[in-house]
């Protein structure tokens, strides 16, 4: 046996969905069959570091503090139909280094910086849309099954009158 330092395993969570300020992840919630016990667990802690969320580990780590502002103005200033993504990418990160938030990193890592925020967001946003497509597709499809039962409703009363009216 070789002794291992124990592990922590944290996730910083900066997406756009309503999360609590913390919660666990755990690997067994992904298993496809929930009826088969695995033979590993993982709990993950998750922390939601965007606006409004974690106050106090923001203020006392000024990466996640830096990075959480940043994704929140790039949020703010990508809303605005005025701006592209890389005019968003590059505002906010103005807006930090203004603010002297991160200043010699986000000076320094600029380029850097704005790649990764635009190939990020892109894939979320592209996740998304195929993800909210699938939702049209499948309200769609439903109408369309709804349509059908209610044309073949239709064309069984045409063909009772036209059989009534065959006997008269």
């Amino acid at each position: 046996l070789v002794k291992i330092p124990t592990p922590k395993c944290v996730v910083f969570y900066n997406g756009a969905g309503n999360q609590p300020d913390s919660k666990v992840l755990r690997l067994s919630d992904a298993f496809e069959n929930r009826n088969v016990e695995g033979d590993l667990e993982l709990c993950v802690l998750m922390l939601n570091v965007n606006a409004g969320h974690n106050d106090e580990l923001l203020q006392n780590c000024e990466p996640l503090y830096g990075y959480s502002l940043y994704i929140n103005k790039f949020r703010e200033y990508n809303s605005d139909v005025n701006n592209t993504m890389t005019e968003a990418a590059i505002k906010a990160l103005d807006y930090c280094i203004e603010a002297g938030v991160m200043k010699k990193f986000f000076t320094k890592q600029r380029h850097a910086v704005v790649g990764m925020i635009l190939e990020e967001y892109t894939t979320e946003h592209v996740e998304r849309y195929i993800k909210d497509m699938e939702e049209e597709l499948a309200a769609k499809e439903e109408q369309l099954a709804t349509k059908d039962e209610q044309l073949s409703a239709k064309d069984e009363e045409i063909a009772r009158l036209k059989a009534l009216l065959e006997e008269k």
